[in-house]
């Protein structure tokens, strides 16, 4: 319902109708499952959680695509946001020692995150030369180096997640990637971050 409002629209009317729509379909659909009335506003705030940490968050790519350089805009989320996942794993495998939060996500590195961060800014500055010359040097960076600290922010939130939830990983779906919502955690906060500062800072 999130992912259709948003196309059908591109704007944020649809999408708080949905809103509402959502809420009280979760309400009533747990008057007629509940089956421990103790654990009903936990159960409920988890299923509600859910839907809107993937769907709102996600929608933000639907609304990227209908802007104007909406194709270069995608592209320019998953290039950036992938290079940065790739350049914490190289960084934080090869010369990672310094753990960021063993709590957390043991395995982060200080290592890794500082590459994260140079690779999302390399990969945006790559990104405007090859095919997004509408941005300038100055977009590329101040993008590059807010994906490079966003994208990590949406990583470990989900491991925080995981933690909570006492597993190591969201689903056996994709064997040794810990799960399909371990590879799109990082988008989850850089779409709308994208988003937001293609409409307010360059709209």
């Amino acid at each position: 319902m999130l992912a259709i409002s948003f196309y059908a629209s591109n704007s944020h009317a649809s999408p708080t109708i949905s809103v509402s729509i959502i809420l009280i379909l979760v309400l009533v659909a747990h008057l007629f499952t509940v089956k421990n009335i103790e654990s009903a506003l936990t159960d409920v705030s988890i299923t509600f959680f859910g839907i809107f940490y993937i769907g709102w968050l996600m929608g933000h790519i639907i609304l990227l695509r209908g802007m104007g350089n909406g194709q270069s805009l995608i592209f320019f989320l998953f290039l950036v946001t992938w290079a940065g996942d790739a350049g914490a794993y190289y960084a934080g495998t090869y010369f990672g020692k310094h753990r960021l939060s063993y709590v957390i996500s043991p395995k982060k590195t200080y290592e890794g995150a500082f590459g994260c961060f140079a690779f999302s800014i390399l990969m945006a500055f790559v990104a405007r030369y090859w095919f997004f010359s509408y941005l300038t040097n100055t977009d590329a960076f101040i993008l590059g180096a807010s994906f490079g600290i966003i994208s990590q922010l949406g990583d470990f939130s989900e491991s925080l997640l995981k933690r909570s939830a006492g597993v190591k990983d969201s689903s056996l779906l994709i064997p040794a990637h810990g799960g399909m919502l371990d590879r799109i955690d990082s988008l989850l906060f850089t779409a709308p971050m994208l988003y937001y500062y293609m409409s307010f800072v360059k709209g």
